[in-house]
């Protein structure tokens, strides 16, 4: 129990700080007022982290649109064929395919190139690219260009006519799937037998008939995202706006297969226009060795 004099004491003490103690006070709010103008470290950490997501977002989604406005990609990497007046069958073949044909193509490339079959085909290849620019260059002058002129509608497709093409790619699922089966039962006697008739090493056979597979199995396991409809025609033309040559009127159907934009129709009327080789633009080669050599 406190006595008077602890109490008198109490009370004196409280008076004598009571000065003090407003000061303090005063004193303190000025600290609040700088803590509120200096973030803590915490603040910090929060902003700076909120600062990258947004950046990381918007660098997202501005990959994400640029994927979606290069529909024309695969187009213009066939005017360019004629443009650079190419003559590299390398890069001739990786402008051709998007996608997983590219990624095929990339592969498969060296093999066929180098094989008995199709060693001449290839190697023939630039002497008449040569000539068919040159043709053109003395018919229309040297300074052609190759585009595809836009004349008609260009539509975004919707659902029902996405779903027109994918029902067109699933109704040759069977075919697709026939190549992984006739692939997956060859054996050593049937590899070596593919390997004699290419004239490639039996090495070279397994990594062929490997890239074939893979390339089916993307058509059975497949997404079609979006798609256009162009209605134009391939041209070349030269510095005064002449034509030169050109195709006739088409619809190009450009879809989006697995991630990857690629000509769906109007590829070949394209490609014979940029390299004047029929069998470029009609035929395509892993195709063919699966039909002469895989599955009979």
């Amino acid at each position: 129990m406190n006595t008077d004099n602890e109490m008198t004491a109490g009370v004196t003490e409280e008076l004598k700080d009571t000065g003090h103690r407003h000061h303090h006070h005063h004193h303190h709010t000025n600290e609040n007022s700088e803590a509120d103008k200096k973030p803590s470290a915490a603040k910090k950490v929060v902003l700076s982290i909120a600062v990258v997501v947004v950046i990381c977002a918007a660098a997202l989604g501005i990959f994400a649109l640029i994927q979606n406005i290069d529909y024309m990609r695969p187009v213009r990497d066939i005017c360019s064929i004629y443009n650079n007046r190419e003559t590299d069958t390398t890069k001739i073949f990786k402008l051709l395919y998007s996608g997983s044909d590219k990624k095929a193509y990339t592969s498969a490339y060296k093999i066929i190139a180098n094989s008995d079959s199709y060693y001449s085909y290839i190697d023939s290849m630039p002497a008449t690219l040569e000539d068919y620019y040159r043709d053109n260059a003395a018919s229309g002058g040297s300074d052609i260009k190759m585009k595809f002129d836009i004349t008609g509608d260009k539509s975004k497709m919707d659902d029902s006519q996405l779903a027109i093409i994918y029902n067109e790619i699933e109704a040759k699922a069977d075919y697709y799937q026939g190549i992984v089966t006739a692939i997956d039962n060859m054996g050593k006697e049937d590899i070596q037998n593919f390997a004699d008739a290419m004239g490639i090493s039996y090495k070279r056979a397994t990594q062929l008939c490997s890239i074939i597979r893979t390339r089916c199995e993307s058509y059975l396991k497949y997404d079609i995202s979006s798609g256009y409809y162009i209605t134009g025609r391939f041209v070349l033309y030269n510095k005064n706006n002449d034509t030169a040559a050109k195709t006739d009127k088409l619809t190009l159907a450009i879809i989006k297969l697995n991630g990857r934009w690629c000509i769906y129709e109007g590829k070949s009327e394209g490609v014979l226009l940029a390299t004047g080789i029929s069998s470029l633009a009609n035929n395509d080669i892993l195709w063919d060795i699966c039909s002469k050599y895989i599955v009979k």
